[in-house]
């Protein structure tokens, strides 16, 4: 079985049923959807989509929602994309303009006082470099140092340069309603500074009523800086390389990658690691070598999850795509380290964690089938996982929203759970749905790890080995 999760953007490719069907049954674990493309007609479509096509499968497939932030962009354009050459002169305006050869649009009023002559504007991920020549009322004037192909609605990175911008959106707010609406199981907050940045987003959700766990996207110089604290705040985190390798210096992403890994294991908390994974699978039915190679080294750091990007949303193989990433994660995890990850390094941990160190312990040691782990809110399923152990860790919880938020967790299988009152009970019935789904059987042994009674604030803390009858 296949431990690392596999995320999928949805997208004009991915959006014909039998097509998003197909990449279910190739492996998706998290279905994506982009908040900075699509219409809410669009997004209800997608997600009433998605949970059918998952019950009519009997899998379970979470959908994160990944808020569109105070991303500086290009505005519109005449045609789909433009060429701009280096040496010639490319103004960028304030105002909203169609976009051509000449000039384009930003979404941010004042960009002509947040820089000055000398200094590096990129487009489109870092591809366009310009250099400001002058600055006007309004305007800001630059001269392209590195050309390449501009598109409507684009990234523009101002690299050494923290602009004074909110962590929410008016449409990041309507987002995240919608988000609460539908019932979706996570959010991603994008572009991410700081802590606050978190506590600002988490506040409004539970303002509008709701109670989505929130991933931190790591993409700005700013979040590197303070990243204990903001996944201290935060309920997982995101490698997100391609903003982050524009802040930053590339050969920094590969170090970054390994660090943003281990603090989120420290902290228990699922990391997902995206941008540019199987890249030329957008066009190309197989990916470069140098592709296979980096899905396979974000296994082996020890991320929950991969992400797949525009290879799912408008890529023409997306299912080819999914494919491929499983088979290469399920090789990558045969080579897996799985006692480095015993004792993750956080210091203050508490009795449940280690409770759960002491538990993958005993499941190494006796050589188990598999650890049940039955939960009502998914955190000691996480913090199971967090060790990495060789067993599969089948998660049982009451609660549908627990098991799809439980998606995302490595190594996790969330099944419908016991609701019993004895602690006798309740491994009775955890071994009892684990039987009947094959994930055990008759004379296996396993370790069943939780609090007893579930349904209570505070109980007794739980390791038992059994034999499965």
């Amino acid at each position: 079985m296949r431990r690392t999760k596999i995320v999928c953007t949805i997208g004009p490719a991915s959006d014909d049923p039998a097509i998003l069907k197909a990449m279910i049954e190739a492996g998706m674990d998290v279905a994506r959807i982009n908040f900075s493309h699509g219409t809410s007609q669009e997004h209800v479509a997608r997600v009433a989509r998605i949970r059918a096509l998952a019950g009519e499968l009997g899998r379970t497939v979470a959908i994160l929602g990944d808020l569109a932030g105070p991303k500086l962009r290009t505005g519109n354009m005449t045609k789909e994309s433009v060429l701009l050459k280096a040496g010639d002169p490319f103004t960028l305006t304030s105002e909203p303009i169609d976009g051509d050869w000449r000039s384009t649009s930003v979404s941010f009023p004042g960009l002509e006082h947040a820089v000055k002559a000398g200094e590096t504007i990129l487009l489109n991920d870092g591809a366009i470099d310009l250099v400001v020549e002058t600055v006007g009322a309004g305007l800001v004037r630059t001269r392209v140092r590195v050309g390449g192909f501009l598109g409507p609605h684009k990234g523009v990175n101002i690299p050494g340069r923290s602009l004074a911008i909110e962590a929410l959106t008016a449409k990041d707010r309507d987002d995240i309603a919608f988000a609460i609406e539908h019932d979706l199981d996570w959010l991603a907050l994008s572009f991410v500074r700081g802590a606050d940045d978190v506590r600002t987003a988490k506040e409004w959700i539970e303002r509008c009523g709701g109670r989505i766990p929130l991933i931190a996207k790591i993409e700005k110089r700013e979040a590197t800086e303070a990243l204990d604290a903001i996944i201290g705040e935060s309920d997982g985190v995101m490698v997100a390389r391609g903003d982050l390798g524009v802040e930053l210096a590339l050969e920094e992403v590969p170090f970054l990658q390994k660090t943003i890994i281990a603090h989120a294991l420290a902290r228990e908390v699922p990391v997902i690691t995206a941008t540019h994974m199987l890249e030329s699978m957008v066009s190309q039915p197989r990916p470069t070598r140098a592709e296979a190679t980096d899905v396979a080294t974000a296994v082996l750091d020890g991320t929950d999850a991969i992400m797949l990007s525009e290879e799912t949303a408008r890529g023409k193989y997306p299912v080819e795509a999914v494919r491929i990433m499983a088979r290469i994660a399920e090789r990558a995890e045969r080579a897996l380290d799985h006692g480095r990850f015993l004792n993750p390094g956080r210091a203050e941990a508490g009795i449940s964690s280690a409770v759960a160190r002491a538990a993958c312990a005993l499941a190494a040691e006796v050589g188990v089938s598999a650890i049940l782990v039955p939960t009502r809110g998914g955190s000691t399923p996480l913090q199971i996982a967090t060790r990495r152990p060789v067993q599969p860790i089948v998660a049982l919880a009451h609660d549908p929203r627990v098991r799809r938020r439980l998606a995302l967790t490595w190594g996790t299988v969330a099944l419908s759970g016991p609701d019993a009152r004895s602690g006798d009970e309740m491994i009775q019935r955890c071994v009892e749905a684990a039987r009947a789904e094959r994930l055990v059987a008759s004379g296996d042994v396993v370790v069943v790890t939780g609090d007893v009674p579930l349904h209570a604030s505070a109980g007794r803390h739980m390791i038992e080995v059994v034999s499965v009858p």
